[in-house]
Parts: C-alpha cells; structure tokens; sequence
C-alpha cells in the first residue's frame, strides 16, 4: 500500500451543539452521562477502534500486518475458493423480516425499520464507493485496484448490526449470530484471496457506524417513539495531501 493509503484516516466527527437536557418534575437537572454512555462512544466507539486497528494492520512493518496475515491464508488453504461470502451479507437483514414474519417482532414497525435499513446502505455505500476510487489499492489477487475498502464487509456489518438493533433486546444470540455471519463474510473475502485484514477491518467499522448513525438521527413522525430531541447528520469528503477519508458529523439538539 502508498504512503498515502497507509495514511488514510477515517474521521469520525460528533459535534453536539445547543443539546437540551431533560428535567424531572421537580425541575432538577438530569445527571450528566457517563463517558460510555455518551453518544460519541455508542455511535463511534467500536468503528473508531476497528478503523485504528485496520489502518495500523495496512502498515507492512506492524506485528499484524495484511501482508503477514493474507501469506498465512494463503498458506493454510492454497486452494480455497467459495461464493458463500456473496451471499452470507444477507444473511442478518432477512433474517429480521422472516422472523417478523412468524411472530418475532422486531423493535420498529416494517416501515420505520425498512427506512433505517435504506439510509444505512445509502451512507455505507456512500463512504465506501469514493474510498475505492480515492485509495485505489489492489486486491491480493492483482484482479482490480478496488479492495479497499470491502463492500461485501460493510454490507454484512450494516445487516449485522440492523439485526442488533432490531432484535438483540430480545435475546444477546441474536446479535451474536448476526455478528458471527457478518465476521466469518469479511474472512471468507480474505480466504477468497479478494481483500486484505484492513479492507475487513474497516469495512466493519464503516457498517456499524453507518447503521448507528442511521438509527440515532432517525425521526419518528408517526408517534411510535418520542423524540428525545432532533439529530441531524452530514456525511463530508475529509481529503488533505496525506489523507484521503471522510467525516460523519452529527449536530443534535
């Protein structure tokens, strides 16, 4: 990988601007947050963390390093080859909408889940696609110069994550077989020999903050839910001559 593609950085922006608290009854302020229970670490926390992760695994002289992990596959399964990663990154979303079907209700109505699952493909998709034409790194595989980051990997992760969401209240296996499906997609792309550790790595983080995003700035206009306050999100393209990446900037009020 470049300099510059080695030097990549993700920037996750939370602004919270003119946020008003709630009060009780009897007029006492609400106490303030916790630092993990700030919406900063439930939106960004984990991609935050799997983006670092990913970026420091492209660097060839890092412990764990794509090169170093992708020689090992290589090694161990010379002549793996599978579509199932084609098809796993559905996996979790329909999986919601069957399981609506035979009584297990989700935690929003079909509509209101359908419109959160649209604009988290909508931001995922609109974070990855100019990553792969900026970056332009090329595939283990030498096939094309679009690997990073993986589409299939942040696919699964907004299905993964939609499925959390929608159904981890129910039971925790929910979420860990959503997220089980979503991780074993991202490795069967690295067994493909189609991707690189920290195209999966942050591909991941790029559908879980995609999803999260796409919840917390969700308006409810039918009363199912009371809004709590209005959160706007923008998405802006973060490009200076040594970096290439974008910046998700949430206002809330």
């Amino acid at each position: 990988m470049t300099r510059q593609v080695a030097n990549l950085v993700l920037v996750i922006l939370i602004s919270a601007q003119s946020i008003t608290h709630a009060q009780t009854s009897d007029s006492l302020a609400v106490p303030k947050k916790k630092w993990h229970q700030t919406n900063l670490v439930k939106v960004a926390g984990i991609p935050i963390v799997l983006t670092g992760l990913g970026l420091a695994a492209s660097n060839e002289g890092a412990p764990v390093n794509r090169f170093k992990v992708q020689r090992g596959l290589a090694y161990e399964f010379p002549d793996f080859s599978s579509t199932l990663d084609d098809y796993m990154r559905y996996g979790p979303p329909a999986a919601v909408y069957a399981l609506d079907f035979f009584g297990v209700k989700s935690k929003n109505s079909f509509k209101h889940k359908t419109l959160i699952f649209l604009k988290a493909n909508i931001m995922g998709f609109g974070l990855a696609f100019p990553l792969k034409g900026i970056t332009k790194v090329r595939r283990p595989d030498e096939s094309s110069s679009a690997s990073f980051p993986s589409l299939h990997t942040v696919q699964a992760f907004i299905g993964a994550t939609f499925m959390h969401k929608e159904l981890g209240h129910r039971s925790p296996w929910y979420s860990i077989g959503a997220y089980t499906v979503a991780t074993a997609t991202g490795f069967y792309r690295m067994l493909n020999n189609k991707h690189w550790l920290s195209d999966v790595m942050v591909g991941a983080a790029i559908g879980i903050l995609s999803t999260n995003v796409a919840y917390i700035t969700h308006q409810y206009k039918d009363g199912n839910k009371k809004k709590k306050g209005q959160v706007r999100a923008f998405i802006t393209p973060a490009i200076s001559s040594k970096s290439y990446g974008a910046a998700v900037v949430l206002l809330i009020r």
